[in-house]
């Protein structure tokens, strides 16, 4: 029960989180067009806690952008905390093809070391929000549509001396936030803000640590081709367990 509580309570810092907490912010600037015609206004990113960069550079790929993140952890030991905070901003901006679903993967590993037989020693949280805002339908400019935020959490904790990959995927479709209004082709613009989260936390005699290896964005413009969740999250924890492997085989 406590580890839910704890889980819950980073969760809600990651929604959450204040903008002007950020420190100083990173400008990838512009990336695109990307067929079938999908630009990427103004990356940035941003931290409340840490130096950036955390995320680093993106390199566009053919279904988005893809993150190599660096340094991107949490470490606690004998008795610490520590949370790592990070955001991505950026407008995602199409012409002649609608925006139909945005999607989100991340993952890493984690490692939690203790005392043998003594439970709850440590714990890792990992916290994902994304926000979407639609600003432009067929493309003209709109009064924005807040889009419901999509979250998600991953936690993990003692007993000890445990390695392993870790997750989290989600990804919200948009066609329904316009079903009722006039269009032709469908969102051309949406601008997208994204938390991330780490959380390590120790008590004495034992240490926690958690790290982001790889961070990925995916747009879809064809409705027909939409990912459901639960595919989703089989083809995410597929791809980690094979970014789990090539790190393991790296140590």
């Amino acid at each position: 029960m406590r580890l839910t509580r704890l889980a819950a309570f980073v969760l809600l810092a990651v929604v959450f989180v204040s903008t002007s907490a950020r420190a100083a912010v990173i400008n990838y600037g512009n990336f695109g067009p990307i067929p079938p015609g999908i630009t990427f206004q103004n990356v940035q990113e941003s931290s409340g806690t840490d130096p950036v960069p955390l995320y680093g550079p993106p390199a566009p790929t053919p279904i988005g952008l893809d993150f190599d993140p660096v340094g991107f952890l949490a470490a606690g030991s004998g008795g610490t905390t520590d949370i790592t905070d990070g955001q991505l901003n950026f407008a995602v901006k199409t012409t002649n093809t609608p925006i139909s679903q945005i999607s989100l993967f991340e993952g890493g590993d984690f490692s939690l070391n203790g005392i043998t037989g003594i439970a709850n020693q440590a714990s890792v949280f990992a916290g994902l929000s994304m926000r979407l805002t639609i600003t432009e339908i067929d493309n003209n400019p709109i009064t924005p549509i807040n889009v419901p935020v999509s979250i998600a959490s991953f936690a993990a904790n003692s007993p000890p001396n445990q390695f392993g990959p870790w997750n989290l995927g989600v990804n919200k479709t948009l066609d329904a936030a316009i079903a009722s209004l006039p269009h032709t082709i469908g969102v051309t613009r949406v601008e997208v803000a994204i938390d991330n989260d780490l959380t390590a936390i120790s008590q004495a005699n034992s240490a926690a640590l958690i790290a982001k290896k790889e961070f990925q964005v995916g747009v879809n413009t064809d409705i027909s081709q939409i990912v459901p969740e639960p595919g989703m999250i089989a083809l995410a924890s597929i791809a980690m367990f094979g970014i789990f492997g090539r790190c393991r085989a790296c140590a």
